[in-house]
């Protein structure tokens, strides 16, 4: 059974995403892009945009550092979402940035996750009771280039204000993205899935609260080492990726910064959000102490 308050959720939702639909088409003729990731927000968002009876488009990007039993999942369950292979894997592009990604430099995102993505009105399945960052996310969001923008961030109904000019510049390279259950609590999220039997994604049943890119800059050490546990060859292929990083940035003219540091301990100093300085200076506090 669902409470009359998340009735009231799914229909705020499903109507949110039908007076979208306009702007949506206005954008392009195939309606709205869905962002899917395999997850329970994604799974919701996706069964609430097909009973809104919209045009859209749905993928999956793949980052070669995803989870195999989240891909295995998506390709057996949701056979209708597109899954687009990145132009380089996640070592490469690596080696091109020549440094591994961090919670201020996250290119991963832009390269394997946002550069495929069409450009259209993107819905999302973000909530607010995720993260103390996601607390502060709108229902809808403008990413525009423009120096003073009328509506950058806010309700919908505040959006359909500036419409006139808003779509206007959404035929550029300006970025409106909808999230239309951002105000569900995790157990609003389950309750649906179980109320309307939607497939449960093998990783929360064993453990897992996220099913988004292993070793991601973003998690927790606990989180990370887990993953290291759990997929032991991922991991020495993170290792082989900071050895190759380290010969190809650095000789006699520009130092390693991480002086003689061992490949797996700048993998756990970089897991443990500790940059180089940093490091650099506990090791050399801890030999003094020895």
């Amino acid at each position: 059974m669902i409470t009359e308050e998340l009735k009231r959720k799914i229909a705020y939702s499903i109507a949110l995403i039908q007076r979208a639909e306009p702007t949506a088409l206005r954008y392009r003729s195939g309606g709205f892009f869905v962002a899917f990731s395999g997850g329970k927000d994604s799974q919701v968002l996706l069964d609430l945009v097909e009973r809104s009876h919209v045009l859209f488009t749905t993928q999956y990007n793949l980052t070669t550092l995803d989870p195999p039993e989240n891909v295995h999942f998506i390709k057996e369950h949701y056979p209708g979402v597109e899954i687009v292979r990145p132009e380089r894997t996640f070592l490469q592009t690596c080696r091109y940035y020549k440094m591994l990604p961090t919670q201020w430099t996250r290119f991963c995102c832009k390269e394997l996750k946002e550069s495929s993505n069409p450009h259209a009105v993107t819905l999302t399945g973000v909530r607010r009771a995720e993260s103390a960052r996601r607390s502060k996310r709108q229902e809808v969001f403008l990413q525009t280039r423009r120096r003073h923008p009328e509506f950058t961030e806010g309700t919908f109904d505040q959006f359909s204000r500036h419409q006139e000019t808003t779509v206007e510049c959404l035929r550029g390279l300006d970025k409106l993205t909808v999230n239309p259950i951002l105000y569900w609590t995790e157990q609003d999220v389950w309750d649906y899935i179980h109320h309307f039997n939607l497939p449960i994604n093998p990783l929360y049943a064993k453990g897992y609260s996220r099913v988004g890119c292993l070793f991601c800059p973003m998690s927790n050490i606990k989180s990370i080492r887990r993953e290291v546990k759990d997929y032991p060859k991922y991991y020495q292929a993170m290792i082989r990726l900071i050895h190759r990083i380290r010969a190809e940035k650095f000789n006699a003219d520009n130092p390693d910064v991480w002086g003689n540091c061992t490949d797996e301990e700048v993998f756990w100093y970089w897991a443990n959000k500790t940059g180089p300085q940093k490091a650099m200076a506990e090791r050399k506090q801890t030999t003094l102490n020895f």
